[in-house]
């Protein structure tokens, strides 16, 4: 439907009401085209992504959906990734809290728990120093997953902590 504004006093006011009221509206259809356009690039360049957030509760995908903001095709790559990542840990918790004892989502769709611990080594494992755990790491590891997890604020987390970003990275 299509009108002329200039026929109508006021008009200036018209428009700004007419801004104001449909501008969200378009704001809103193009994040959902973006949105829509970042998961057929997901289906289609990484279905091991999809498998992952098809996985979560459907509040979990609304919550991991907000992660993408469309800025660039760069940016809208990235938040794929912390979509696939943030899933992971979603799916790390719902798998802990069925099974009553940490438990990590595999890539091969299997899981691994860890569910023999005595509360005495569960203790022990969380006290594991963090420099032991930097001494595993390969070098690349050590880029990417040291800097943000072993050091600062993330570096004193505990163990299983540790355990679930280092299980997250390689899937997104």
């Amino acid at each position: 439907m299509s009108f002329a504004i200039n026929n109508f006093k006021g008009s200036g006011v018209i428009c700004a009401a007419l801004f104001i009221c449909v501008l969200p509206l378009i704001v809103e259809a193009q994040k959902t085209a973006c949105i829509e356009l970042a998961f057929s690039l997901m289906k289609n360049k990484y279905s091991r992504g999809i498998t992952i957030y098809n996985a979560l509760e459907k509040d979990q995908q609304e919550s991991v959906k907000k992660m993408i903001s469309c800025k660039t095709d760069n940016d809208m790559v990235m938040d794929l990734e912390t979509v696939v990542h943030e899933s992971i840990h979603y799916l790390d918790a719902i798998k802990t809290n069925t099974n009553s004892c940490p438990t990590f989502y595999l890539i091969n769709d299997s899981e691994l728990k860890i569910n023999s611990l005595t509360p005495d080594e569960y203790k022990k494992l969380n006290e594991t120093p963090v420099n032991l755990i930097y001494a595993s790491l390969t070098a690349d590891e050590k880029i990417f997953y040291a800097d943000t997890y072993l050091q600062g604020t993330e570096g004193k987390q505990d163990f299983f902590f540790l355990l679930d970003e280092l299980n997250a990275m390689p899937m997104g």
